[in-house]
């Protein structure tokens, strides 16, 4: 028979010896995971609902938990509470970081997206993503830890993204009564031009529905030769 400190199994047994809960069956530990060496997470749920399961496993001041971590030499572990509601126990599995609100966008994927403060995504992912990853397993979801900075500026993208509409309002009707005048519609003006009333060459232009308007012209003397005021020039002599 061969014997693993590496082995989960190992952490369960030491907490079986030193919380009588756990031994006596009060305590349930669902599921726990190991960085052996490093750091574990354990997931806890009582039968009886006037025990507390961290707080059974804890002891008072920390005296059970710190015992099992001096046998596995110094080895941080993580007490969180079990929930059979997926997003609270995502949420609990996170600890030490305070998730905001837990989007559990695929559930058949099983992949979960969890909103942290601004400043807790590094505390939320943990040293090379070692918090999240030992969360992932614990909990068996793929979890995506986005802050609310991450996500403002996802919806102001969206926002902005979003096709603009041009609204067309039809004019309203004329004062003293009668109906109102057609909206403004090249295609229904008449015209020679493509949905125009202009008369090409021509002096007056009118659109569907208007009276025919004379164009300006500007007069210009009789002895105006075209061109602007002439530039003074100044030339340079060659080499």
């Amino acid at each position: 028979m061969q014997v693993s400190r590496t082995d989960p199994r190992l952490l369960i047994k030491l907490f079986e010896n030193e919380v009588p809960e756990i031994h006596d069956g009060t305590v349930v530990i669902r599921n726990c995971v190991r960085e052996a060496g490093d750091r574990a997470k354990v997931a806890v749920h009582s039968l009886d609902p006037d025990v507390d399961p961290v707080g059974a496993c804890v002891g008072l001041k920390g005296s059970r938990v710190q015992a099992i971590i001096r046998e596995l030499k110094n080895e941080k572990i993580d007490i969180v509470r079990y929930s059979d509601d997926p997003a609270q126990f995502i949420a609990n599995a996170l600890n030490p970081a305070k998730a905001i609100r837990v989007n559990l966008g695929d559930p058949e994927g099983r992949r979960v997206e969890v909103v942290v403060d601004d400043e807790q995504p590094s505390v939320a992912i943990g040293k090379r993503g070692q918090n999240v990853r030992l969360a992932a397993k614990l909990t068996g979801w793929n979890i995506d830890v986005r802050s609310e900075a991450d996500k403002r500026r996802e919806a102001e993208v969206a926002t902005w993204a979003r096709p603009s509409r041009k609204l067309l309002s039809r004019p309203s009707p004329p004062r003293g009564g009668g109906a109102a005048a057609p909206p403004h519609s090249w295609s229904e003006a008449p015209g020679p031009g493509r949905g125009s009333g202009c008369n090409p060459g021509g002096s007056s232009c009118a659109l569907a529905g208007y009276p025919e308007r004379e164009i300006p012209t500007l007069s210009l003397p009789s002895n105006y030769a075209g061109g602007g005021p002439k530039r003074r020039t100044r030339t340079w002599p060659s080499a």
